[in-house]
């Protein structure tokens, strides 16, 4: 205890001495077990009250440093050490003076930018590096890189300081390999030479190398690389130790640069070792989806109760979620007072795979953030996307009503992805079409865009005519559809089928066999391969149907109605279609099936079945008349089918309700 207090009395004693007060320290210690000395790094948070920082030894001496990035409140720094020993990090309100202190060991990228030019020489080089932008810096195992993790790949400058240590003296070959120009020095004497933009595989087969005499022990390694490729970024430092003779040059393993350490910083506290407010904050993942970002950064503090974040929560550790890259200020209230840092989000460019359910939960934690404490504007249009991507229905029709209050922040072209790709094709599939009409006027009184509208009648007049069965109803929708206006494929081809199949029950099959003709589905191939095609998919459906997988013979219908568009002229297969959506509860949808089947001129087998199902559907839907219509066509169109006696069984149902 004695000596705890000698050394802190020396190190405050140090610390008043110089110009600035003190506003907070924090204990660093080193890891690892090494009693050489190394580099280690550190990374820490720098409170929004203190601009300036130094590092101290417990017996009040000053070590050097040397920061390598700083992002908002993240600072990461590099001092010299062994594995053990333990030192105070003291923090300033003002800049101040610190020592400085060079790198020893380890492999430490700087990232840069520049214009893109053609670099010729390595002095060109270094003229580039002192006018770049540094984008970012970090400790590596070796130089061995295929991308750039701070920025894009295109015009990107890459310095490595590189220490490595070798087994024995002698004469070793050094290779570069990497797009674009590149350098390699040892000890600063230029040794490898690769300028010029070019591919990379010329310096994986040792086109690019040079010979040094080196000693046994630690050397100096620099490469230098400057990237014009806007897709691959290959950086490549590989040798030949003494007597190699003609082996195949090797990438310079690991084991051969020396080991950086890792230190780590303590809690925040006082001058006098009192426990102060404090927090960490780290991006955990970015989540791209076309185009548009979810960041997740993870908040902590060592503290448990009586937290106030201006984030929201009341909680020592959450996710927090932000859609726009930026800066944010965020401060935490504590029972030990108050601490504000800078949150800094930027996009990330080297990602690690993330899995589909950790994303879900991810967009569940948001949708949460989003009823409170709220999202930014940019946060509805991304979890439209996510929910449409990840098939997330329950929690799309939740949001999907927020949605509709929020008309204020949020684009009537939001509300209709949606509504588009998940709510209406729910309530179709549901049969819920009252619902779904409903929900498409709400959706039309928000729509202005022509492109939008178009696609949101196209779908008015698709419920309209094969749920419903009210062709009046679909013509009027249908006529505010342009078809240019329609900015897919997808929908312009369910344009043309809407039209080829009106023109089925208004004109004919002759008539809407033209226009399916001239609908570009696999129907261009040659006859010959167009047969097989749809002969295997009509074995498919019906092994799927014979074998009850019910969803696996939709499929199969809709690739076949790709295929070739005309099958929808082919009564034999509209029959086990309609069949088809009967067995997936869809009934109604069926009945627009058999009804257009009626007007292929079906053979009288088929009609006369057509007619019986039609007639079972309108009954138990409680349409009596147009039920008994349907029995009255198979009394005299087939008065000896076996669908005439079960009519009739039908028919004294009939007479006993009351609306006959």
């Amino acid at each position: 205890m004695k000596r705890l207090f000698t050394g802190l009395f020396l190190l405050l004693a140090a610390i008043s001495a110089s110009a600035e007060k003190p506003l907070f320290v924090r204990e660093v210690t080193v890891g690892g077990n090494s009693q050489e000395l190394l580099t280690a790094k550190l990374e820490f948070y720098l409170p929004d009250s203190c601009s300036g920082y130094r590092l101290f030894g417990l017996h009040s001496n000053e070590r050097g440093v040397e920061e390598y990035y700083r992002r908002g409140s993240l600072v990461k720094i590099f001092f010299t050490a062994r594995s053990g020993p333990k030192f105070q990090l003291v923090f300033y309100k003002n800049e101040v003076e610190r020592l400085q202190q060079k790198q020893i060991s380890g492999v430490l990228r700087r990232v840069g930018e520049f214009d893109g030019r053609n670099v010729k020489s390595l002095e060109q080089f270094k003229e580039l590096w002192k006018n770049s932008k540094l984008r970012g810096a970090e400790f590596e195992n070796q130089i061995f890189s295929g991308w750039n993790p701070f920025g894009p790949k295109k015009n990107s400058l890459h310095w490595y300081s590189a220490f490595i240590e070798l087994p024995c003296d002698g004469r070793w070959t050094f290779f570069s390999a990497s797009t674009d120009a590149s350098f390699l020095l040892i000890d600063d004497m230029p040794v490898v030479n690769s300028p010029f933009r070019k591919w990379v595989s010329g310096g994986q087969h040792g086109q690019f190398r040079g010979e040094v005499e080196l000693t046994k022990g630690i050397h100096r390694l620099d490469y230098l690389h400057a990237n014009n490729n806007p897709d691959y970024c290959y950086a490549i430092a590989a040798f030949l130790p003494p007597g190699a003779g003609k082996r195949h040059l090797q990438v310079i393993p690991e084991k051969y640069y020396t080991p950086v350490l890792t230190a780590e910083a303590g809690p925040l506290k006082t001058p006098g070792h009192r426990p102060a407010c404090d927090f960490s904050w780290r991006l955990l993942d970015m989540i791209e989806i076309n185009a548009k970002q979810m960041y997740v950064v993870k908040f902590e503090t060592p503290f448990k109760k009586y937290l106030n974040w201006s984030l929201g929560p009341e909680i020592p550790e959450f996710n927090y979620f932000y859609f726009r890259a930026g800066e944010y200020p965020v401060e935490l209230k504590c029972r030990a007072g108050r601490l504000r840092q800078k949150v800094i989000i930027d996009y990330q460019y080297m990602l690690k795979p993330i899995a589909d359910n950790q994303v879900r939960e991810f967009i569940k934690e948001a949708l949460k953030q989003e009823l409170s404490p709220g999202i930014q504007k940019e946060g509805y249009a991304f979890l439209v996307e996510a929910l449409v991507k990840l098939r997330m229905k329950d929690e799309a029709e939740k949001f999907y009503k927020r949605l509709l209050t929020k008309q204020d922040i949020v684009s009537p072209e939001t509300v209709f992805i949606l509504f588009d790709a998940l709510i209406f094709d729910e309530l179709l599939r549901q049969e819920k079409y009252g619902e779904a009409e409903k929900q498409l006027n709400i959706v039309l009184k928000l729509l202005k865009a022509p492109k939008l509208l178009a696609a949101a009648n196209l779908k008015y007049a698709g419920l309209l005519f094969y749920r419903l069965g009210n062709n009046a109803g679909t013509k009027k929708f249908l006529a505010g559809v342009r078809r240019e206006d329609l900015l897919d494929a997808v929908k312009r081809m369910r344009y043309d089928l809407l039209q080829a199949d009106m023109a089925l029950m208004d004109k004919g099959p002759e008539a809407a066999a033209e226009l399916y003709k001239k609908i570009q589905g696999v129907s261009a191939l040659p006859d010959r391969s167009l047969r097989l095609t749809v002969s295997g998919a009509l074995i498919a459906v019906r092994n799927c149907y014979i074998l009850k997988k019910y969803a696996a013979a939709w499929e199969h219908c809709e690739e076949l109605e790709d295929a070739c568009p005309a099958v929808r002229l082919d009564p034999e297969y509209l029959s086990l279609k309609a069949e088809i959506l009967r067995e997936l509860k869809q009934p109604r949808r069926a009945a627009c099936v058999l009804l257009r089947m009626l007007h292929t001129g079906p053979p009288p087998a088929l009609e006369a079945g057509a007619n019986w199902r039609l007639a079972q559907f309108y009954f138990a839907d409680g349409q009596y008349l147009l039920a008994r219509k349907r029995l009255n066509i198979i009394f005299e169109n087939a008065p000896r089918s076996k669908e005439a006696a079960q009519a009739m069984e039908l028919l004294e149902k009939l007479k006993k309700e009351p609306q006959l």
